[in-house]
């Protein structure tokens, strides 16, 4: 079976540009979780993504020619996470099992950001500076990635998992 990758979130709706000016498009805004995407051509640059007629983004698309892809990356949330105060940094030290056990098939740089189905999820390991409170700074890192999450895809509910994998002490 094909499963085509990255699912993106594409946005429609709500004000459109023309002219320069934003121009209410008379949608309201709209999301979609898109698998088939990718680059057409490169110059100009030209995109594409596949919906199905009978979703509700597709009229929207079709009658405004406008859309946007909303990608979250692992730089943005690094960025988001590194500037938490108490975070010592981001882990890739975490063992195979430690890994395995909550469910991150990729440990290399110790964040992962995936879409299912409609919700954003992402995993980070970090490593917590000796004196912050681990479960305050958890909570700040779950909130500086959620408004990065929204301020990139809309999506105001997102499933952020902050696993803390150390105390770092200073030297």
């Amino acid at each position: 079976m094909l499963s085509p990758l990255p699912v993106v979130i594409v946005t429609s709706g709500g004000d459109c540009i023309k002219d320069g000016a934003a121009v209410p498009s008379g949608y309201a805004p709209n999301a979609v979780t898109v698998a088939w995407c990718g680059i057409a051509c490169t110059q100009p640059p030209v995109v594409y993504i596949s919906l199905r007629p009978s979703r509700h983004s597709y009229k929207i698309i079709e009658e405004t020619g406008e859309f946007t892809i909303n990608l979250v990356t692992s730089a943005m949330v690094r960025t988001a996470v590194t500037e938490v105060e108490g975070v010592a940094g981001i882990s890739n030290t975490t063992t195979g099992e430690i890994a395995e056990l909550i469910g991150i098939k990729s440990m290399s740089k110790g964040i992962t950001v995936q879409i299912i189905d409609d919700t954003v999820k992402v995993d980070v390991i970090i490593l917590v500076r000796y004196g912050c409170n681990i479960v305050n700074v958890a909570r700040e890192v779950q909130n500086s990635v959620g408004e990065v999450v929204q301020a990139v895809t809309g999506i105001e509910k997102a499933e952020i998992n902050v696993h803390v994998s150390g105390v770092a002490f200073e030297k």
